[in-house]
């Protein structure tokens, strides 16, 4: 049997390779990629909460969420994503109040499988869109800055592993994650900043064109910090659902890296935030 090292290796090893080949020649299969594997994280998020959702009120929005940027650089008017975001909240609402009949003996009931799908919709599926939102943006880099995204908040999550055991000593004391420390947060506050800083530059000596140089250092060390941040902000989030539903990992999907969720978490705010970010560069730079 595989150490935990070992599969988390083993797991890393095979899903980096093959996420940098999609993200750059094939941005349409790693958008129905990862929409499975944001499927499974709402599988994984029904079984935390023992919630019983129908297929359409949970997964059909986040199937419509993912797809509609690539729509979205190409229409000029309006956002087809926030239309999307927008009908699906309306198809959530509608869908669960046209289910209540006159037989409910108590209308209140179904008010909790509501919330749990609405949790959904707007902490999972609409934030983890943006991830697909930034790559078909109407720019070449976009590929480049979901790498970047991906790399920062990866080696970030590394950082607050490795430090928070070697040396962590001062808890953060939160009630949704009581082992983190804030060691833990200045590895990954390093990790973070170190990686966007120095991976477009390292990324341009190994002549690959996927970020812009005309990018300050200072401006990336800025997305690692912000993207960092988010990441913490978001992997807290997945903690509380899992601290309620009283599991250690959302699933084993991915050995010793636990579900699809856990691998997700991050970029829950991280996604978004990220998305802004680029949005805030001067356009000469992309």
């Amino acid at each position: 049997m595989l150490g935990e090292a070992a599969q988390r290796l083993l797991v890393a090893g095979g899903l980096i390779p093959l996420t940098l080949f999609l993200l750059v020649y094939s941005p349409l299969l790693f958008t129905a990629l990862g929409t499975l594997l944001i499927l499974q994280a709402l599988n994984e998020y029904c079984a935390m909460l023992r919630h019983t959702a129908r297929w359409t009120t949970l997964r059909l929005p986040a199937v419509a969420l993912a797809f509609s940027t690539v729509f979205d650089s190409a229409s000029e008017r309006f956002s087809v994503h926030s239309a999307t975001l927008t009908l699906s909240i309306l198809f959530v609402l509608s869908s669960h109040i046209l289910a209540i009949s006159d037989a409910t003996p108590d209308p209140r009931k179904p008010f909790m499988p509501l919330l749990f799908d609405l949790l959904a919709l707007v902490l999972l599926s609409w934030p983890l869109s943006f991830i697909f939102l930034i790559l078909h943006m109407s720019t070449q880099f976009g590929a480049g800055f979901v790498t970047l995204l991906f790399g920062t908040c990866w080696v970030a999550d590394t950082g607050a592993l490795v430090v928070g055991r070697l040396c962590g000593t001062h808890p953060l004391r939160l009630a949704a994650s009581p082992h983190k420390t804030w060691e833990g947060v200045a590895g990954a506050l390093c990790g973070g900043i170190l990686t966007a800083t120095v991976g477009p530059r390292v990324l341009a000596l190994c002549g690959s064109s996927l970020l812009p140089l005309e990018v300050s250092t200072s401006t990336y060390a800025s997305f690692g910090a912000i993207a960092t941040v988010a990441g913490i902000l978001g992997d807290l989030s997945e903690s509380y659902i899992k601290r309620v539903g009283s599991v250690h990992d959302s699933g084993n999907l991915l050995l010793a890296h636990g579900g699809a969720l856990d691998r997700l978490d991050s970029f829950i705010f991280a996604a978004p935030a990220a998305y802004y970010c680029v949005h805030l560069l001067p356009s000469h730079a992309l």
